[in-house]
């Protein structure tokens, strides 16, 4: 009829809809717009952006939707869904996703009859609902995920038959007779569930161990909706919950807390706590009652199987590791509690244990196609063992009979996964299942399964032809239409039959890969996209050809894409090669026009050439701001140019600013595949006694080359371009010098006989020479050579090497360091890291000290002889102040009682523990070994508790330590020839790592035992050495105690209580010791977040007690303790606070350097400093070591890297935040 819109306004539509105002909104992805038409009396009255760049919104928009009052299009690239006000176009934001449900795949999404929105995500294998109102998620409608079994570990049945297994964060369900999966009983991380290690069943409940949060959760039996935390996190001590038991005659829940070598019970019914049991040495993993009230319990650790009478309260071993036992976790019996089997899962191997006669052996396995891999948890079912094969992800059935071992359910993987999504019958929503093919029904109000709405379809011989594609419903729901592109059919199913018609749709050769389904909006016809021929069929409702309703072809529309019918019901068309709309009179086919995309076409665009020139005849480029690289083969913009005013001004300032911009917006989308740019890079290296500085860098596509010489200078004798003639000085113009590439190191020259190449004259100390290359084949030529025809010498050659990232590559850096190496760019990294380099030189320094001390032979300590141990009268008063220390405060007492020292008394000081500490250290006063004092109710500090405790010391000094430091046995006759030095009046002991918090031993535990030599065997020696020993620790230190009251002790005004009483024993001018030979253990922060908090209150209390005692600047200390304290309160403190500074500043240089594709000229440099300080730190941990004499700590010299690129710049950062928050007063508790 007419031309409805012209195409030159919209750039690839991908999606278009009318508005209820009837007017037509179209997608044009390659210009990120929404086009509004005004429709009039069928014709295009006004058109306007109804949504532009402007909005900041779109990128690559695809789908669109409109429903109450607003136009919602979805984003190709970033996956979101943004809405507009239907009437002005007005951003009304993203559609909102909570709960990080990102929309990830929007193919198949639809506006259900309730006005919500539903998006079938094939990637979740969900079907979301959002608020059509507020475009908040408001659940997920339809979860047909059933992700892959993923190392399952604990098995148990439940009161329904099924088989129940924890995988991956989840439990999933299976039917115990062929192992189908029934479903997700609870779905990943439901109500926090992470790493479920154990689970049991009563009645109406399914109880399951949360291992990684020390949870136990409850879910209801029907439908594994989350009930309450039946066991709160932590609770009484439950840390690492493995293991779970139900006792039904006593209603007893046990819960193994493998943190703590406990079993805790608890009252099934109120989950109130009962008690603990207590297993010394015993890392509970699976545990199970047997008869006459015994549990059996593996010991993972020690590779045991304990029995333990409940009623005795004692334990025997049963199995160790002599009987084949490695790594013990599952325990099950059979059903006459007779036979215990136990899988060993180190060696993947399950043994039998008969009760009766304490034997045991290795299941016999003679028969199947199951093998153990990792056999973690056990249940049995009618004497048949089920085991849960961890490493190969599934779950083994053995039967003792037969002695055979099956695989009884395999990885799942996804069962649903949902594709093509229609409303149908009774409201329901429909799903097209992509792995199996059927159709699947689900209510939405429930999400739950109906059924399998209709099988995969029989109809087609071979199966692997069957691949459903779209869905669709007659008007009367008596039939659905489902297209199979691949046996070019479109089924039909028969709702109230439940059957597939053969043959419904008589003239199949009718049909050509069909794709699209759309019915009329009469509901009489059902039109079938043809996309293998280009066409359109019409049949109707009946199975009966009408007829060939459109072919685009003839209007030179190609591979189309979308149809729908529009508010004025006719038919629009989406497709072609530049995706144009067509549009079509709805009831007789003819075509009404075609849509105006408003964009200009340039032409096709070669890949990865040099330059591009088109010619604009009729454009007016003032209309257009943005151009565009389409790929038209993947349908997607590649990338993306705005297009600028430009100001032809010659100035840096200008040019710098127009690369940036250019950097930031060219490129959009560098993600697609397409021939590479071949790259290689080269410094220069001088010949013949010239200097030569600069680099190359070539990047090749095919036969063309572009070749570029940058900061290309010479330093060269002059002298050559003299010539004396008649005692009359000639001069030429210096040398003529011209790049050639050449193909090996053999011939460096460029007179053609190596088969050079000659690229042209280069410009010395011009900065940058560019050289086109065409019709030559880069990789055959390893070397550029610069050539002066003049002299016909090499000045300087080049090797090609691989460009690497960013121009970073090893054999570059070898290069740079051997011919490009600059002082100036090493001097202006060393200025960023500033802090560093002051580190590692007040580290080298000690070593240099060091050794010339040692030489000098001043470094020896002095040894206790046994009658000066004897003779020794100086009573010493060991105080351990206590604050909640019930895991360590035990072993802290044991060791100060094995002290090999004879004078001593020991007082612990309970600082108003709220845990057991008064019981487990009273367990000791009341045999006469200790005196145990409370401290009266106050805020807790350990300053105060110490004070309170020298109330009642009597000793003549006095240690005081942590009440979870261990002291050495021989930590006291080491410190005895130090006794009687009356000029010294303190000792600071040699302080160790034991391990971290709670025995944990991990890489936060390893870095802090590293750091700790360093500290204190090059640390505390040398001050001690110099005489300027500022900080005695506070987990182990020896003072006198008749100083310790003229001074007052401990003040509680400062967090470091240690280091404030050792400035006020300076201030006394008296000699402070360090004692590398008096050793004691403390534990450490075993966690990040612990280790945070005790560095940060450690910084906060060094600037409070620096600042504190800033007058002694001024006349109480000796100049070497004045150099020692601005010492550290400049290079701690200061040079703390410049390092984000220096941060800051790398970061800005290699933004620019980045931008500018010269990111080498700071990573070069950067990498020699640093590889340096990985030898300075290799080095200084090595000293340490060996001062230390524990050689034994060298197998920590891995950690060196981690030391110097992480821990130490993180360290830094920790301690800046708690020097700010002293300096501003903010509080930090001790």
């Amino acid at each position: 009829v007419d031309v409805f819109v012209d195409s030159y306004r919209i750039k690839n539509p991908t999606g278009l809809l009318f508005g209820p105002d009837g007017n037509l909104y179209v997608v044009s992805s390659d210009t990120n717009e929404i086009m509004q038409y005004i429709i009039k009396d069928n014709i295009v009255f006004e058109t306007r952006k109804f949504v532009t760049d402007a909005s900041n919104a779109l990128y690559q928009p695809t789908h669109l939707e409109i429903f109450d009052g607003k136009v919602c299009v979805s984003s190709f690239i970033t996956n979101d869904i943004h809405c507009y006000d239907e009437n002005t176009g007005e951003s009304l934001g993203k559609l909102t996703v909570s709960f990080d449900r990102a929309l990830v795949s929007k193919e198949n999404s639809i506006v259900g009859p309730d006005g919500e929105l539903y998006v079938s995500d094939n990637l979740r294998n969900e079907i979301t609902r959002y608020d059509g109102v507020t475009g908040l998620f408001s659940d997920v409608v339809i979860k047909t995920e059933n992700e892959p079994l993923l190392g399952p570990s604990y098995i148990e049945f439940g009161p329904d038959g099924n088989l129940y297994v924890s995988s991956d964060d989840k439990i999933f369900r299976f039917n115990s007779d062929d192992g189908t999966l029934v479903d997700v009983f609870v779905s990943k991380n439901s109500a926090g569930i992470r790493n479920p290690q154990g689970l049991v069943f009563d009645e109406n409940y399914l109880y399951v161990n949360s291992y990684d949060n020390n949870r136990v959760l409850r879910y209801h039996l029907n439908n594994g909706t989350f009930i309450d935390e039946f066991i709160s996190s932590r609770d009484n001590g439950l840390l690492g919950p493995i293991g779970i038991v139900l006792d039904k005659k006593t209603n007893t829940l046990y819960v193994g807390s493998s943190g703590t070598n406990q079993i805790l019970r608890y009252d099934a019914q109120t989950g109130d706590f009962l008690n603990k049991i207590d297993l010394p040495n015993v890392t509970p993993h699976g545990f199970v009652l047997g008869k006459n009230n015994t549990m059996y319990v593996n010991a993972f650790e020690t590779n045991h199987v304990l029995s333990y009478d409940l009623d005795s309260k004692q334990s025997v071993l049963l199995l160790s590791g002599d009987d084949g036992l490695d790594g013990p976790e599952g325990l099950a019996f059979d059903a006459k509690n007779s036979i215990l089997y136990i899988s060993s899962y180190a060696n993947n191997k399950i043994f039998q244990y008969d009760v009766k006669d304490n034997s045991v052996r290795e299941i016999t396995i003679n028969a199947g196609n199951g093998i153990l891999q990792k056999p973690l948890g056990l249940t049995l079912k009618e004497d048949i063992l089920f085991i849960s094969n961890e490493d190969n992800n599934e779950i083994l059935k053995y039967d003792p009979k037969n002695t055979t071992l099956d695989i009884f359910i395999r990885d799942t993987g996804d069962l649903i996964r949902p594709g093509g999504i229609a409303f149908g019958p009774n409201s329901h929503i429909y799903v097209i299942n992509e792995n199996d093919n059927g159709v699947y029904q689900y209510d939405v109000k429930t999400g739950s399964l109906i059924s399998i709405f209709a099988k995969p379809p029989t109809l087609v011989k071979d199966p692997k032809n069957i691949a459903l594609r779209s869905i669709a419903f007659t008007k009367d729901d008596k039939y659905m239409f489902l297209s199979n592109p691949s046996s070019n059919e479109v089924f039909a199913y028969d709702i109230k039959s439940e059957k597939y018609i053969d043959n419904f749709f008589k003239t199949n050769n009718m049909l050509n890969y069909p794709t699209g389904l759309t019915l009329t909006p009469d509901g009489k016809y059902i039109l079938i996209v043809n996309y293998g021929d280009n066409t359109i069929s019409r049949f109707t409702t009946e199975g009966d050809f009408d007829r060939l309703f459109v072919n685009p072809t003839d209007e030179g529309l190609k591979e189309l894409r979308e149809i729908r019918f529009g508010h004025d019901s006719n038919l629009y068309i989406m497709g072609g090669v530049y995706g144009d709309i067509f549009r079509y009179d709805g009831t007789t086919g003819n075509y009404l026009g075609q849509y105006d995309t408003s964009v200009s076409y340039l032409g096709i665009l070669t890949e990865n050439i040099l330059n591009h020139k088109y010619l604009l005849n009729g454009i007016d480029t003032r209309q257009h701001d943005t151009v565009i690289v389409y790929d038209h083969l993947l349908e997607r913009p590649y990338a993306q140019a705005v297009l600028q005013d430009y100001v032809d001004i010659l100035s840096p300032i200008d040019i710098a600013w127009n690369s940036f911009t250019t950097n930031l917006f060219s490129i959009s989308e560098p993600t697609l595949k397409s021939r590479e740019i071949t790259k290689h890079t080269g410094f220069f290296i001088g010949m013949n006694d010239i200097v030569a500085r600069g680099q190359a860098i070539t990047k090749s596509v095919d036969f063309t080359s572009l070749i570029t010489l940058e900061n290309f200078s010479l330093d060269y004798d002059a002298s050559k371009y003299i010539s004396v003639q008649n005692s009359k000085n000639t001069f030429t113009s210096g040398p003529d010098l011209v790049a050639c590439i050449v193909p090996n190191f053999s011939e460096l020259t460029c007179d053609n006989s190596n088969h050079s190449v000659e690229l042209g004259k280069i410009q010395i100390n011009a900065g940058v020479n560019r050289y086109l290359l065409t019709d030559t084949n880069l990789d055959e030529y390893d070397v550029i050579v610069a050539y002066d025809k003049t002299t016909k010498e090499p000045f300087a050659h080049i090797p090609l090497r691989d460009y690497g990232t960013f121009r970073i590559s090893g054999e570059s850096f070898l290069d740079w360091l051997q011919y490009d190496f600059a002082v100036i760019p090493i001097l202006i990294v060393i200025m960023i890291i500033i802090p560093f380099i002051f580190d590692y030189t007040r580290a080298i320094f000690k070593i240099l000290f060091f050794a010339i001390y040692f030489l000098s032979g001043k470094m020896k300590s002095k040894t206790p002889s046994p009658l000066s141990l004897i003779m020794s009268a100086k009573k010493i008063s060991i105080l351990i102040p206590a604050h909640n220390e019930e895991v360590g405060i035990r072993k802290s007492i044991e060791s100060a009682l094995a002290i090999d020292y004879p004078n001593k008394e020991i007082i612990v000081i309970d600082d108003n523990s709220k845990d057991n500490t008064w019981n487990i250290a009273n367990s000791f006063a009341e045999q006469g070994q200790i005196k145990l004092v409370s401290r009266p109710p106050a805020p807790s500090s350990k300053a105060s508790a110490l004070n309170h405790g020298l109330n009642f010391a009597t000793g003549d000094y006095v240690l005081c330590m942590d009440g979870d430091t261990e002291l050495d046995k021989d930590a006291l006759k080491n410190a005895v020839p130090y006794f009687d030095d009356k000029d010294t009046v303190a000792f600071s002991g040699n302080v160790k790592i034991l391990n971290g918090d709670g025995g944990v031993d991990n890489l936060l535990t390893k870095l802090q035992t590293y750091e700790y030599i360093i500290a204190i065997e090059l640390g505390r020696r040398f001050t001690s050495a110099l005489k300027i020993l500022l900080v005695v620790s506070g987990a182990f230190g020896i003072f006198r105690k008749d100083l310790m009251k003229e001074i007052h002790a401990f003040d509680k005004d400062t967090l470091t209580e240690d280091f404030d009483l050792t400035l006020k024993l300076r201030k006394t001018r008296n000699r402070i010791q360090f004692l590398p030979n008096s050793i004691a253990y403390t534990h450490c922060p075993a966690t990040w977040h612990a280790w945070k908090q005790q560095r940060n209150r450690w910084a906060y209390g060094q600037l409070q007690t620096l600042s504190k005692n800033m007058d002694l600047l001024r006349n109480k200390f000796t100049k070497k303790d004045t150099v020692s304290f601005v010492d550290m309160y400049v290079l701690d403190i200061v040079l703390s606070m410049l390092f984000p500074l220096g941060l800051a500043v790398l970061g800005i240089m290699s933004l620019i350097l980045f931008l500018d594709d010269t990111l080498h000229i700071l990573v070069y440099p950067l990498t020699f400093v640093m590889s340096m300080f990985v030898i300075l730190e290799f080095i200084i941990f090595l000293s340490a070591t060996v001062y230390s004499g524990r050689y034994e700590y060298l197998k920590l010299s891995y950690l060196v890297p981690v030391m110097t690129f992480f821990y130490r710049p993180y360290l830094r950062m920790i301690n800046l935040r708690g020097y700010i928050r002293a300096f501003y007063k903010k509080g930090s508790s001790w």
